[in-house]
């Protein structure tokens, strides 16, 4: 502004922060240097002041408690703020604001710390409120080993204070080909007497650890086989447990050498309830996974074999049962004698007889004597040269009569 009748010329200065010349110690560029007309300088505040306001699990915590830090909390157009937020057990950040903005996802990671970097685009004095809100809980950090997640849009990476309501995290399972997936474990040393295998997340089960860091590195573990427990439905007992390369399939053969029993027929199933069959060869996905098997006695066939014109039914009969009350059968001009596991005859069938596979019972006849008939009899008697001949209807008999002389 030309100061008329002054001889000066007024400028008037945005505030910055680097100067062309000279010192910086009011933000405004030096121009002393300046060569012609008088130079008069009106500073202009423009700073925005930042101020630092944190919760944690919803209650306000004083600056002096403070996990968060400001860089600076004065600042001129183009300066920079860097919000820095240290890893500190039982604390993770659930979000942050800046000038009510949420920049949560715009936090960088370095090796003990997440920051964020502010930029002061603005000419206007104004207060800046960071707030930074904490739960109580840590972070999630999972060493994969070779393996991915199909979603990790779904990948929980914290375990806060908001989680105690759900009680549990359910774990993700990653996938690896060729691999199954054996669990995650606080150590890389699987063998290790302190490793623990975590299915789920929830306090009791940290607690038990001892867990205290600011964040929780889980380890994943792979084999390169699968297990299956086949399992009695009637006892609840395991029948067999089978290690299966992974990719290979548990042949018909395999499962019918395993779970064959005399007299008994098997069906497996993938659910106690036995309502979902399952059919070999079979494949497994998961590291170790349980068949349900289920046994019902073999029904076996008895036959009959009359040696008659009577036929007779089969009778079905379940293996290891008595054969009960036998049939009896008639014959015209025959006794039945009973009946026989062979037709030699050389062993009995009694009710008390166990069946154990199909079989074939033969009957034994007996024939029954012939009765004779004999007429009214007629004798003659002849003589003939010292020989009597009876003459019999029906019969003969022949007598030799001998004549005595008297001498």
């Amino acid at each position: 502004t030309n100061n008329a009748g002054t001889g000066t010329t007024q400028y008037t200065l945005k505030p910055m922060k680097t100067a062309t010349s000279g010192t910086d110690t009011n933000h405004a560029k030096n121009l002393s240097s300046w060569s012609g007309e008088a130079v008069t300088f009106t500073k202009i505040e423009g700073a925005v002041s930042a101020t630092l306001q944190e919760t944690y699990d919803g209650e306000a915590v004083s600056a002096a408690q403070a996990i968060s830090d400001l860089s600076k909390t004065e600042l001129f157009y183009a300066d920079k703020m860097i919000v820095t937020i240290p890893e500190e057990t039982g604390k993770v950040l659930k979000s942050l604001k800046v000038d009510g903005a949420d920049v949560t996802n715009e936090l960088k990671t370095t090796e003990n710390s997440r920051i964020y970097e502010y930029v002061n685009r603005s000419y206007e004095n104004r207060a800046l409120v960071v707030e930074a809100e904490y739960l109580r809980g840590f972070y999630l950090i999972y060493e994969l080993n070779g393996g991915f997640f199909t979603d990790e849009s779904a990948v929980p990476r914290l375990y806060t204070s908001e989680n105690v309501g759900e009680n549990v995290i359910e774990l993700p399972v990653p996938k690896w080909a060729n691999h199954s997936f054996a669990g995650w474990y606080n150590r890389v040393e699987f063998s290790h007497s302190d490793a623990i295998k975590f299915d789920v997340l929830d306090y009791v089960t940290l607690g038990q650890v001892g867990y205290n860091n600011a964040a929780l590195k889980l380890y994943a573990r792979w084999r390169d086989d699968y297990t299956v427990v086949f399992n009695d439905v009637a006892t609840g007992a395991a029948i067999e447990r089978l290690s299966v390369k992974m990719g290979d399939s548990v042949s018909e053969e395999i499962a019918d050498e395993i779970l064959s029993r005399t007299g008994q027929e098997y069906a497996v199933y993938a659910d106690e309830a036995c309502t979902k069959a399952v059919e070999f060869p079979y494949v497994g996905k998961d590291i170790e996974l349980t068949l349900y098997v289920k046994y019902v006695s073999k029904n076996f066939t008895v036959r009959f074999n009359t040696f008659s014109n009577e036929q007779l039914s089969s009778r079905t009969v379940t293996y290891g049962d008595e054969m009960g009350a036998l049939p009896t059968i008639s014959k015209e001009g025959y006794t039945f004698s009973g009946w026989y596991v062979d037709d030699a005859y050389q062993e009995e069938v009694t009710p008390s007889t166990k069946i154990y596979s199909d079989r074939v019972f033969y009957a034994q006849w007996i024939k029954n004597a012939e009765e004779v008939n004999i007429s009214p009899l007629k004798i003659v008697t002849i003589v003939t040269g010292g020989v009597a001949a009876l003459s019999l209807t029906g019969l003969i008999a022949v007598w030799i009569v001998t004549k005595k002389k008297s001498i």
